[in-house]
């Protein structure tokens, strides 16, 4: 059974891979994104050609080149099409206000927190959906871990489903006090 990189398959000319000062630049629609990858792995997957790279037809597959896929996967989507989550705030007294530079969470603390925006990362609000907000980036990993960072600002509350959560995030929730 032949596998391929589902990468080969696409066929757009605006992506461009090349290598820049010991990084690989990926670029789409989108923008650019740099990765650091070993350069063992690079040379099985990828091959050289002017001054640009393709991707070889893989005909075998171990654990390191599947990795390596999906993460070669990750990057396309996001220089071409971008990455979007959204968190939701569940309970009473929690808002947010959205600037083009940062955002001002309150989380039911005696003051509210301020979270600055990075250049890979834009936050969108609706007033119609008080209660949600939209992320947007082209790199998954460093969405995630934004998004990871903003969940640890006020975790779930495993009684009452209180705190920031992801939009189709089921919650299972502990029992209370039983009388008997």
């Amino acid at each position: 059974m032949k596998k391929r990189l589902l990468l080969s398959k696409r066929k757009l000319k605006s992506f461009n891979i090349f290598f820049e000062n010991s990084f690989f630049v990926f670029n789409g629609f989108l923008g650019k994104i740099k990765y650091k990858f070993s350069k063992k792995i690079l040379k099985v997957v990828l091959k050289k050609k002017n001054n640009s790279f393709l991707l070889k037809k893989l005909f075998f597959f171990s654990k390191s080149l599947y990795f390596f896929q999906k993460i070669l996967n990750f990057i396309f989507v996001g220089c071409c099409f971008g990455w979007f989550l959204t968190l939701e705030f569940s309970g009473r007294g929690y808002s947010f206000i959205c600037n083009k530079k940062s955002v001002k969470i309150n989380l039911g603390f005696s003051h509210g927190i301020g979270v600055l925006q990075s250049k890979n990362i834009s936050l969108v609000t609706n007033k119609s959906l008080k209660n949600k907000i939209f992320v947007h980036s082209i790199d998954f990993f460093f969405l995630k871990n934004f998004s990871f960072k903003l969940r640890s600002l006020r975790p779930l509350d495993s009684y009452k489903g209180r705190g920031l959560k992801y939009e189709n995030e089921l919650v299972k929730l502990k029992v209370g006090k039983r009388t008997f």
